[in-house]
């Protein structure tokens, strides 16, 4: 059986139930276990259709920390260079200015900064 054509379509074909018996007990019986199928079907469906989500999103994550580890790695070393030398440029007018107590902890911000872009410095690639 199929659906009526419509402007040259071809139409789609549906699947064309036998009934096995004439009593009504058996045509309901053979509906009930159609529907069986049909929702063990659709729950095998939905099931793939999650995991494939999950699939989905954890690529979609890894690709976004992999993305930004690449960023951060590229510029938080010259970024941490530049606080460090402003925080010891700060520290050396304010020194200069008699301020001591100031400037030491400027002192400590900009050796902070400096340790931190030798912490991120990489290793050469042989």
């Amino acid at each position: 059986m199929t659906t009526m054509h419509r402007d040259d379509d071809q139409g789609q074909n549906f699947p064309r139930v036998q009934i096995e018996g004439d009593s009504v007990s058996e045509l309901l019986a053979q509906a009930e276990r159609e529907l069986g199928y049909r929702r063990n079907e659709f729950v095998a469906a939905r099931k793939e259709f999650r995991v494939q989500q999950r699939r989905v999103r954890r690529d979609r994550r890894r690709e976004l920390r992999k993305r930004t580890a690449h960023v951060a790695g590229a510029t938080l070393p010259p970024t941490l260079a530049l606080i460090g030398t402003v925080a010891f440029t700060v520290a050396v007018i304010l020194l200069a200015m008699g301020n001591v107590s100031v400037a030491k902890d400027f002192l400590a911000v900009s050796a902070a900064a400096w340790g931190g872009v030798a912490a991120f410095r990489r290793p050469p690639r042989d």
